[in-house]
């Protein structure tokens, strides 16, 4: 967590796969684990700015890859209670992005 927080200090960006391969969600989608959302907190009270995380769809079936909108991280909320709303918001948006690929680019 901290060599993360430092790259993002240094205005670097990261990349991080969450999933949890032992926890299916469908066909498509591992249960995300949380920990990476510590370095949100982190990150805000180092630096009082929020960071944004980017939900990423891969669809190997179709070979696409379609990046979502911004989910910021909110330091106003209770932090469960932004753990679990960034959590589901990231594995919604991820899931619906992997299906408008097939629709868009599938056969």
């Amino acid at each position: 967590m901290h060599c993360s927080l430092g790259l993002l200090e240094e205005g670097k960006n990261i990349i991080v796969f969450a999933e949890d391969p032992s926890k299916k969600l469908s066909g498509v989608l591992c249960e995300l684990r949380t920990g990476f959302i510590h370095v949100a907190r982190l990150y805000y009270e180092k630096t009082r700015k929020a960071i944004q995380f980017l939900p990423i769809a891969v669809n190997r079936k179709v070979r696409g890859i379609r990046i979502g909108a911004p989910i910021r991280f909110d330091p106003s909320l209770p932090f469960p209670r932004e753990r679990q709303r960034l959590k589901s918001e990231l594995q919604s948006t991820i899931y619906a992005l992997y299906h408008e690929l097939e629709n868009d680019l599938g056969n």
